[in-house]
């Protein structure tokens, strides 16, 4: 689940990729800064894999302008309030 196209798109992308002359790349339409988030976004859901553990989380990095502090400020805000992180 580390991918962010396959967090983004799933069985999807790996059904499609298993047809003869494809290949598929991760494509982020509003550039680098979206590619980053994704990342982010995934390894949050790889680490949390539960979506009652993550959802706050993503849903926070996904409205955050600013790459460098959307995490700060999400986390400083609550964002994993349902989880305990003393594991991780």
């Amino acid at each position: 689940m580390s991918d962010p196209a396959f967090a983004q798109g799933g069985p999807t992308f790996e059904g499609l990729n298993e047809a003869p002359h494809m290949t598929l790349w991760c494509f982020c339409q509003h550039g680098p800064r979206e590619c980053e988030k994704n990342a982010l976004q995934a390894c949050v859901m790889s680490y949390l894999p539960e979506p009652e553990d993550h959802m706050e989380l993503i849903n926070c990095i996904q409205g955050g302008a600013a790459f460098n502090d959307s995490v700060a400020s999400c986390i400083s805000n609550g964002a994993l309030k349902n989880r305990a992180t003393t594991d991780q």
